[in-house]
C-alpha cells in the first residue's frame, strides 16, 4: 500500500471539509461539531498536518511527534486553537490513545483553544489542524 506524503500545509476549504466528514460523522467515540472546526479561523492562519494509515500504534505514536515537530509555529508565532481527530482500531488501549495526544500537544502552548475527536477504523490515523497568530511582545520591566 502506497502511503501519503505528509507535512504541514496550510488549511483549505477542502481540508475544511474532510474534517467535517471524518470528524463530525457516524463512527465517532467522540464526535467534533462544526462549532469544534470554526476555531480554526481564531488565528491568521491554518494549517493541517494529515497522517497516513498507520499499520501499528508505534507507528502512529512515532508520527505523532513528527507532526508535533512541524506543526510548531515559526518564531513571533504561537498556536492559538487546534483541532485532533484520531481514528485508532477498536482493540487500542487507553494508554496509546494518551501517548498520541501528549505527543502531539507539546507545541500548544497553555490557554490555547484544543478540540478533540476519536474514532474507530480498522487502520489508525489522525488529522491535526492548527490557527496561528502572533505571540504577544513582552514589555521591558519597568
Amino acid at each position: 500500500m502506497e502511503k501519503k506524503s505528509t507535512g504541514k500545509r496550510l488549511l483549505r476549504e477542502t481540508d475544511h471539509a474532510l474534517l467535517k466528514r471524518v470528524g463530525c460523522g457516524d463512527f465517532s467515540l467522540i464526535c467534533l461539531d462544526m462549532d469544534d472546526l470554526t476555531v480554526l479561523r481564531e488565528g491568521e492562519a491554518a494549517f493541517l498536518w494529515e497522517s497516513p494509515p498507520c499499520v501499528s500504534m508505534d507507528e502512529m505514536i512515532s508520527l505523532a511527534l513528527l507532526a508535533a515537530a512541524e506543526m510548531a509555529p515559526e518564531r513571533g508565532r504561537k498556536i492559538v486553537s487546534a483541532v485532533l481527530y484520531v481514528t485508532v482500531p477498536w482493540d487500542t488501549s487507553l494508554e496509546s490513545l494518551d501517548e498520541i495526544c501528549r505527543a502531539i500537544q507539546w507545541p500548544i502552548p497553555k490557554g490555547a483553544d484544543i478540540r478533540f475527536g476519536c474514532g474507530f477504523h480498522k487502520e489508525g490515523n489522525f488529522l491535526l489542524a492548527t490557527s496561528e497568530g502572533r505571540s504577544e511582545k513582552r514589555g521591558k520591566a519597568q
